[in-house]
């Protein structure tokens, strides 16, 4: 695999997997985190890392435009794919660089926190993805509670996958509950939705990431929450 800069544009090119060596070096930087470590090891980010990731962004653009077309599907950092670099100004955390790199399709929208999104994160010694909220904002979930009480089933219908059997433990509904129980559902399926302040739908690898068909489970598992993609994006637009 040839050597790329950070800067180099990558055309559309074939992505089916990961290599061994891409969770290798975040394991290493994770062992030595600190900038002269890593700019001595730089090619092997950008060869097993960099590389991957903006080919993998450059192979899903066509299927998540389908999806929303609006997304913003350029393989570019700090767009659709993570800086390396931590922003440390605020943070007693003082280590220069991330240990887990990511891809986010989302709406260009200065409001992207509240939005929902897809992603996909690969750490050390895992990956995973999913959609979800970054952050969304409080004003957005009462409506979504709001839009639930409306239309019970519409809502039911949307996370269908997630109680059908062949399907049901696919993803995982994770976030932060309120401290207080916010509202009781008379629906066991709804209530835990109206418990969160923000959340995000998970799946944590089950298959190897160097998989052969990787990219196509991912996808497969992506065409699952469209329906409720659409569903959430929608409520942004209600006023209440």
């Amino acid at each position: 695999m040839r050597r790329i800069s950070q800067r180099t544009v990558i055309p559309t090119l074939e992505f089916t997997h990961f290599q061994q060596e891409s969770f290798q070096f975040l394991e290493n930087l994770q062992k030595n985190n600190n900038k002269n470590w890593f700019l001595e090891h730089k090619e092997q980010y950008e060869e097993f890392l960099l590389y991957p990731l903006k080919a993998m962004v450059n192979e899903l653009a066509d299927f998540m435009l389908e999806i929303d077309p609006q997304f913003g599907t350029k393989a570019v950092i700090n767009k659709t794919i993570s800086r390396i670099y931590r922003d440390t100004r605020f943070s007693r955390n003082k280590s220069p660089l991330k240990t887990r790199m990511w891809i986010t399709f989302k709406r260009n929208s200065q409001n992207w926190k509240s939005l929902p999104a897809f992603y996909f994160e690969i750490q050390p010694y895992k990956y995973f993805y999913g959609m979800g909220f970054f952050k969304a904002e409080p004003s957005y979930m009462e409506k979504l509670r709001y839009v639930i009480d409306k239309n019970n089933q519409k809502f039911l219908s949307a996370i269908s996958f997630m109680n059908e059997a062949k399907t049901a433990n696919i993803f995982q509904l994770e976030g932060n509950n309120y401290k207080k129980q916010h509202t009781i559902h008379p629906s066991k399926i709804i209530t835990p939705w109206y418990c969160k302040k923000t959340f995000h739908l998970v799946r944590y690898n089950t298959k190897s990431a160097m998989d052969i068909n990787f990219l196509d489970n991912l996808k497969r598992d992506f065409k699952l929450l469209i329906p409720l993609y659409h569903y959430l994006s929608e409520i942004d637009q209600i006023r209440l």
